[in-house]
């Protein structure tokens, strides 16, 4: 696994989502011989990747429902989110599938969908929470670094939320505490971790979230409503302000 370097935080040059979506929007149909491939997030940057061609094409819907339908639920169901998460997570997954089967959703929601799910660190949250459990559990540690860890996690969330985290960014973050299954690509907790490798993961969290601009406060929203919210904004078609 190629590891995630230094500058793995930096946006400078990055574009925003909102402009990164216009981009993809703004490109031509190229037909059924071009395809980009809706990468099942949980994979990004290991060697086995989980994906399937989602083709611009007349079988946009179908491609895309066999991708969640056959990589990315399965995945989800043995990744190590919170139960109830999980459970939420799918639930909303298959609704996707549903309306994918049924042809109710517009190639430019479509591609939208493929954008905002390609890559999405939230469906690795399950390591952030294998963190802030193992964080409460140092004895090494403060109360109060302990609960600010917390506050900064929750931010993190938001900083998914508003599409500000890519996996490689979520990767350099816990890079110091967490290893990454070759075969799967999920991020799990290493065994035996230090107070110092832990504080050096929620500097590196703090930084992100500075960097993104992420107001300060504690997260109203579950993972899985995160989820939804993310899922809601990718549906939802900007409204052209031109005449």
């Amino acid at each position: 696994m190629v590891q995630p370097q230094e500058n793995a935080t930096s946006n400078a040059n990055k574009p925003s989502e909102d402009e990164a979506l216009k981009q993809v929007e703004a490109e031509p149909s190229l037909g059924p011989a071009c395809a980009f491939f809706f990468l099942a997030a949980c994979a990004f940057g290991s060697v086995a990747l989980i994906a399937t061609a989602w083709y611009i094409s007349g079988n946009q819907a179908e491609r895309a429902s066999a991708a969640l339908r056959s990589q990315l639920i399965p995945w989800v169901e043995l990744s190590t989110l919170g139960p109830t998460d999980k459970v939420q997570i799918i639930d909303r997954l298959n609704e996707l599938v549903a309306d994918m089967d049924a042809e109710r959703l517009e190639e430019r929601q479509l591609t939208r969908l493929n954008f905002r799910l390609s890559g999405a660190p939230i469906f690795q949250w399950g390591v952030v929470e294998q963190i802030i459990a193992a964080v409460n559990q140092n004895t090494e540690l403060s109360s109060k670094e302990k609960e600010d860890f917390g506050l900064e996690t929750d931010r993190l969330l938001r900083t998914v939320q508003n599409g500000r985290l890519s996996m490689e960014q979520l990767q350099f973050a816990t890079q110091t505490v967490a290893q990454q299954e070759v075969k799967t690509g999920r991020l799990s907790i290493r065994e035996n971790v230090s107070a110092k490798e832990l504080q050096e993961c929620s500097r590196r969290i703090i930084s992100l979230n500075d960097e993104a601009k992420t107001v300060k406060g504690s997260m109203d929203k579950s993972v899985s409503q995160v989820f939804r919210a993310i899922i809601e904004d990718a549906l939802q078609i900007p409204v052209d302000p031109t005449p």
